[in-house]
């Protein structure tokens, strides 16, 4: 068997131990920083101990607390209430419309009212209901006139000329 085959081994194992008793001569990182504080032990307390840290640290659970802890309750004038309540906008009054004349009404299959009114700038009879299946929409119905919506404008109809 060839020398080198069974020196070899041996060499391996050498750089293993000369590996380790490095690794356990050279101080870690964490032994660089110092000494492991002791459990129960605020950071203050084991800065006060080295001597090489500032005097001046804020105690780190002192700051903790202040973003992690509910601050107390503080107190609140009561509520007082409103002056005066702002007044309710009046509803808008309607325009009278002599372009649009009366014709007529009538009950649908299922009992719902609507009104035919003509507009006698086109010429066009307009069916008017209150429900918004349509563009005309009736808003008040009295005994002298209907109120009718379109778009925005809010027309009203005489029922007699």
């Amino acid at each position: 068997m060839k020398p080198w085959i069974k020196a070899a081994p041996e060499a391996l194992l050498a750089a293993a131990a000369t590996g380790l008793l490095v690794l356990a001569a050279v101080p870690s990182p964490r032994e660089a920083a110092g000494p492991a504080r002791p459990l129960g032990a605020s950071r203050a307390q084991a800065a006060a101990k080295t001597a090489d840290s500032p005097a001046e640290l804020a105690d780190p659970d002192a700051v903790v607390r202040l973003f992690y802890m509910a601050p107390p309750p503080v107190e609140q004038a009561p509520v007082e209430p409103a002056a005066a309540a702002a007044p309710e906008p009046e509803p808008a009054k309607p325009l009278e419309a002599p372009w649009l004349s009366y014709v007529g009404h009538f009950s649908g299959m299922d009992g719902k009212p609507f009104y035919y009114v003509k507009d006698s700038r086109s010429g066009r009879l307009i069916k008017v209901s209150r429900d918004d299946t349509s563009d005309w929409i009736l808003v008040e119905d009295a005994a002298e006139r209907i109120v009718v919506r379109h778009g925005d404008g809010l027309y009203a109809v005489p029922r007699k000329r």
